[in-house]
């Protein structure tokens, strides 16, 4: 089991991670799509926060560790 400290740092660290790439892809042209690997994707479902939470959720209980 990890401490907590290194816990709270792994769980930052993927949190940076994630808001660079929306940082990133909201500057892209509305042309073109990025995927982003071992994301799933969900249909939309009551509303983008339900929905985009349910991903990332889904990326960090597809993660070892």
């Amino acid at each position: 089991m990890k401490p907590l400290a290194q816990a709270q740092s792994d769980v930052a660290r993927r949190l940076v991670f994630f808001f660079i790439l929306i940082w990133i892809a909201s500057r892209a042209p509305a042309d073109v799509q990025y995927w982003l690997e071992d994301v799933p994707d969900y249909d939309w479902y009551h509303g983008c926060s339900p929905t985009s939470g349910g991903m990332v959720f889904g990326y960090w209980d597809n993660q070892p560790g």
